[in-house]
């Protein structure tokens, strides 16, 4: 239907965390998928609330801790109270996720046939993390978003009276070339703390 740009940087935490709150990332610092922070002296994954390096569980939630920031959706739910049910449908990682896409569209379905108005906002992590791995014009690929396309054609036929917004929260192109920064001593030599923040625009912590 159309084009829109994501945010800067182009990643997943920080771009759909742009479309919950309606703000850029540096309104509320979701910057990348992995953050340094101080008071926890770790680089942590935001979304999963873990140590980037050794994958160890950190709490409480560095992110909701420092970085929490208004859902949009729950700011519209206030403002028009009961007339309408706010509703969330997340991957397996969030409280009471769903393992399948399968299973969010069923969700989303029973969501929708409730009675009175429902708003119901929904995140997949495909066919994403299948990009990352194996590109964008991999074969398997697009067969997982032909098979998605399959899956939300269905829940449209059983719906009614319902607006479907569908967006991807950034985009992907093939790469080139690999660059490991820890292949270069004269760059890792020069930081304080390994390269975070995000593969596509990292952030360094230069020795004074």
């Amino acid at each position: 239907r159309g084009t829109i740009t994501s945010v800067y940087p182009c990643t997943t935490t920080a771009a759909t965390t742009s479309i919950n709150t309606g703000l850029n990332p540096s309104e509320y610092g979701w910057l990348g998928w992995n953050s340094w922070f101080k008071e926890y002296g770790a680089i942590v994954d935001l979304f999963l609330d873990r140590d980037s390096l050794s994958g160890a569980a950190i709490t409480p939630s560095p992110a909701k801790k420092y970085l929490s920031a208004p859902s949009a959706f729950c700011l519209i739910q206030k403002q028009v109270g009961n007339k309408l049910n706010c509703r969330s449908v997340m991957p397996p990682f969030a409280v009471d996720g769903v393992n399948s896409f399968e299973a969010m569209a069923a969700r989303i379905l029973k969501y929708c046939q409730e009675p009175g108005k429902q708003l119901v906002t929904a995140y997949w992590y495909e066919p994403d993390t299948l990009m990352h791995k194996l590109g964008p014009d991999n074969e398997i690929v697009i067969e997982e978003i032909h098979r998605i396309d399959r899956i939300i054609n269905n829940l449209y036929d059983q719906l009614e009276d319902t607006l479907l917004v569908i967006t991807a929260d950034h985009g992907q192109t093939n790469i080139i070339e690999e660059l490991f920064l820890d292949d270069i001593p004269e760059l890792m030599n020069c930081l304080v703390l390994p390269p975070s923040l995000e593969n596509r625009a990292a952030s360094f912590f230069v020795k004074s």
